[in-house]
């Protein structure tokens, strides 16, 4: 689901403008890739505690995305159903991924 979103906001970058470049394009091209990166990275460590950390990181990047896609639409780069179709997306993702964040940290204090 991650990595879908990933190929989503990739199509995105492809019609953002060239001004862009070094601004919304970087950020939201390293923030999208940061939330697998993340997942994968975390479910590699050795406690719960640090993999918990991981998924944190992952929202919060998320959460960056999730601005970024919105200042995409705000400044007319994106039309409103890319924007709505990305961010039913960006929801639906953060619903899981809390869900496995808090499934993780109980697992930890068991």
């Amino acid at each position: 689901m991650s990595h879908r979103l990933v190929k989503d906001v990739y199509e995105v970058l492809e019609i953002l403008p060239k001004k862009e470049d070094y601004n919304l394009i970087s950020q939201l091209r390293r923030a999208s890739f940061s939330v697998p990166c993340n997942i994968v990275e975390g479910s590699g460590k050795r406690t719960y505690k640090d993999f918990a950390s991981y998924l944190d990181n992952a929202m919060g990047s998320l959460k960056e995305v999730e601005y970024q896609i919105f200042a995409s639409w705000d400044f007319g780069y994106i039309n409103e159903g890319k924007y709505l179709k990305l961010k039913n997306k960006i929801t639906a993702l953060s619903i899981k991924l809390n869900a496995y964040t808090k499934y993780i940290k109980d697992k930890d204090v068991k």
